[in-house]
């Protein structure tokens, strides 16, 4: 999981919002990705992943009415195979920086740092969206699209050094 990787809350009731980190009393909060909500009022919500609520979403909803809410919610990301090359020789340790160019309904964009790579392709998880992958020192930054429809895809990315 991506460093940094938000969740995001809302119902009918609730606009949709980034939970804080628990715990907080007296308040809805979250140990992170992966990780626990608690204080939430028992409703239907819907759970996202990501700072942005740009479309897709990698987004699920749970009911937490009656006596036995759910244990768990797993919510759908996309899947980036990565692989770092210097003079055509794989690259391990890389960190990879994903980035979520700023729009209408996420001003601010979003930049998610990824685990370091592994000498070959490292399988690293995002949030639905269009990004743009780099590192430092690449020849070029390289665009991928995660969505439901198509939830993987893959990255080259050359360095220099």
């Amino acid at each position: 999981m991506p460093s940094g990787l938000a969740l995001r809350v809302g119902d009918t009731y609730t606009p949709e919002t980034s939970l804080p980190a628990c715990p907080v009393a007296g308040s809805a909060c979250s140990t992170g990705v992966p990780g626990h909500l608690s204080g939430l009022f028992p409703e239907v919500w819907s759970v996202s992943a990501g700072s942005c609520p740009d479309t897709p979403r990698s987004t699920a909803s749970v009911d937490l009415r009656g006596d036995t809410p759910p244990a768990s919610v797993t919510v759908p990301v996309g899947t980036v195979a990565v692989d770092v090359r210097l003079g055509g020789l794989p690259q391990a340790g890389r960190r990879v920086t994903a980035t979520r160019a700023p729009s209408a309904a996420c001003p601010a964009g979003e930049t998610l740092t990824l685990p370091a790579t592994s000498a070959g392709t490292t399988s690293l998880v995002l949030p639905y969206g269009s990004w743009t992958l780099s590192t430092a020192n690449d020849v070029a930054d390289v665009p991928v699209l995660l969505s439901p429809a198509a939830p993987a895809a893959a990255a080259s990315l050359a360095v220099t050094s």
